[in-house]
């Protein structure tokens, strides 16, 4: 059977005329994703984000884009020639309508982020940690989702592409949500539920990495042209589609493996990063116990017992998830934040 990335098609996002901001906290905030149709169609920023308007206003604003990364071939070569290059808003613009290759992708990145939050200091680490400031006036134009408030918001980003680039299937590394508001142009979106996840092959938390692209969070499947020899589990995956429409705003919950094809040229949105899980220091020393026991239940199936060396890992971890660093944390962005940097 020839497979293409429709035949992983399980259903589709449910697409909503209008949505309260009560309606959102009860019935789809971390459950479920959904497309509000046309939420953004009377926003100031859907009226003036052209790349006219982007380039006159902002176009020496520097950005770091990145290259030969979110393209098709880039999975199948193991990302050889990926990399980032740096050029300013105007000159990417540019390239971009003229359909130059290796132009690159604006997503992702630090010098894309336009509002980061000003209230929470914990929420000011990784990409949150500050707006780039010569993009900074783009939130005069962009108006939060109607169903979000500013006390939801870690940071606000711009992402421009074209019908090249296409993202690799991956999940959120920190536990945000996210929605993403389009602006230009149309985007075909395939979204996985976390339980789909023994489907869709990352690599193993433990596996060596083979490129700084090959991560624990991103898939090594390639849905348009699937590997059911080396990948046979993928034959079970299903998603819930989406395309949105200028003007449409999708969210998706902590954890959902997404899939972005661009289908216009250029492709013009904004995503929200947001702070939806409240971990604490307990809940993860909770998390670590169970797989604990679950490694001593199998040592003790095979008449063993861990190395000294394996306890000894163990219990710098639970020293770790309960040092001041860590506990303190009220986040699960500024939790993630501190747990990469710790000792």
């Amino acid at each position: 059977m020839n497979f293409g990335d429709g035949d992983f098609v399980g259903g589709e996002v449910p697409r909503l005329a209008s949505l309260t901001r009560l309606e959102f906290l009860e019935r789809y905030r971390g459950r479920m994703p959904f497309v509000l149709a046309g939420g953004a169609a009377r926003s100031r920023a859907f009226r003036l984000w052209s790349p006219e308007y982007l380039a006159e206003r902002w176009g020496t604003a520097q950005l770091e884009v990145l290259v030969h990364v979110y393209e098709l071939e880039a999975l199948a070569s193991d990302y050889a020639r990926a990399g980032t290059r740096v050029t300013d808003l105007a000159s990417f613009l540019r390239d971009h309508c003229a359909g130059k290759p290796g132009t690159g992708y604006l997503i992702n990145s630090q010098l894309a982020v336009f509002r980061a939050d000003a209230r929470d200091p914990e929420l000011r680490v990784g990409r949150g940690r500050q707006a780039n400031p010569e993009l900074a006036g783009l939130s005069d134009d962009f108006e939060l989702p109607s169903f979000l408030t500013e006390e939801d918001l870690v940071y606000s980003a711009l992402f421009l592409g074209s019908s090249r680039d296409k993202s690799p299937l991956h999940y959120d590394r920190g536990g945000e949500g996210k929605t993403l508001t389009q602006i230009r142009g149309r985007k075909r979106v395939l979204l996985f539920a976390p339980d789909q996840l023994r489907h869709l092959y990352v690599r193993g938390l433990f596996e060596p990495s083979r490129t700084p692209f090959d991560q624990p969070f991103v898939s090594r499947v390639n849905l348009r042209a699937p590997d059911f020899e080396r990948f046979p589990a993928l034959r079970e995956a299903r998603a819930l589609e989406a395309v949105l429409e200028p003007g449409d705003i999708l969210y998706w919950p902590p954890f959902w493996l997404h899939d972005f094809t661009n289908l216009d040229d250029p492709t013009i949105a904004a995503v929200c990063i947001l702070e939806e899980l409240r971990p604490t220091a307990m809940l993860a020393r909770e998390l670590v116990l169970c797989l604990c026991s679950e490694l001593e239940r199998r040592f003790r199936a095979r008449g063993e017992q861990p190395t000294p060396e394996t306890v000894r890992a163990f219990e710098e971890l639970e020293s770790l998830l309960l040092s001041p660093e860590l506990a303190a944390r009220k986040t699960m962005w500024g939790w993630f934040d501190a747990a990469l940097s710790g000792p």
